[in-house]
């Protein structure tokens, strides 16, 4: 999956460089495979307090939280989690100092976020996120940031909200929606332009529980066939020559990304 996150931003985004913040305890084969296409930057620690209102910050995924903000603010650019596939070019969201993406209605999401360098709207949202950490799932995160974008002025701020249909996946979080994101033909969908939607969130761990795609043969079969948007988006990122045999750690190491 992490290889297709790459893949796909590369070739749609077209950054001047990828990179990529793990804990350094990645050993696939996959993973291997997209290495030479980023710079791999490998965090022990969360740089800072580990605790805050006197709570520890225990939770990988919490410190993600507060490091991709940080990162954000010091570099500026686009956070994307490493299990979203990028469909189309981002150029035409660049001219806004900051954009987020609604998660099916009222709530914004963090799992893709785009700041300018030093962005002030930004540093406003990482204090308050700080503040209202409590070591709740996301209290800080969707919690937080649902609540801090309706006290702003979009136009004075330059903040753009992409609608949940066009920002990082055209359905809703429910198990109709995650479904339908991996089952249903997408051409049949109405609504939807897929010229319009920037990325698509596979949804890690709903990827993986898909009962359709649970062996390596079903996958093939249906990354091949299957009209979904998941699947038109990952045929769409794969390499010329691609084969079933490919799906097997002994034969992965052939696969290069065209230049």
């Amino acid at each position: 999956m992490e290889w297709l996150a790459v893949v796909s931003a590369r070739n749609k985004i077209k950054p001047d460089k990828i990179t990529v913040y793990t804990d350094g305890l990645q050993d696939s084969c996959w993973w291997r495979r997209a290495l030479p296409y980023i710079d791999h930057q490998i965090i022990h620690t969360l740089p800072g307090a580990n605790v805050l209102n006197r709570v520890g910050i225990r939770l990988v995924e919490h410190k993600s939280d507060f490091l991709r903000l940080s990162i954000l603010y010091h570099s500026g650019g686009i956070y994307i989690d490493s299990d979203i596939l990028s469909l189309n070019s981002f150029d035409p969201l660049l001219k806004h100092q900051m954009v987020l993406s609604e998660q099916c209605g009222s709530e914004v999401n963090v799992a893709l976020m785009m700041s300018q360098k030093h962005s002030c709207v930004l540093c406003r949202f990482a204090h308050l996120s700080c503040k209202n950490f409590n070591g709740g799932w996301v209290t800080h995160s969707v919690g937080a940031l649902s609540s801090f974008v309706k006290s702003l002025d979009k136009e004075r701020d330059d903040v753009a909200i992409l609608p949940w249909k066009s920002g990082f996946h055209p359905m809703c979080y429910n198990a109709k929606g995650l479904d339908e994101l991996y089952t249903k033909d997408f051409d049949s969908i109405s609504g939807y332009n897929k010229t319009r939607i920037y990325s698509v969130h596979l949804y890690h761990s709903r990827f993986e529980s898909q009962q359709l795609i649970r062996t390596k043969v079903h996958i093939f079969d249906w990354i091949q066939t299957s009209k979904s948007l998941v699947a038109l988006t990952i045929r769409e990122s794969l390499p010329p020559g691609f084969s079933q045999q490919h799906l097997h750690e002994s034969q992965c190491t052939d696969i290069q990304l065209p230049d």
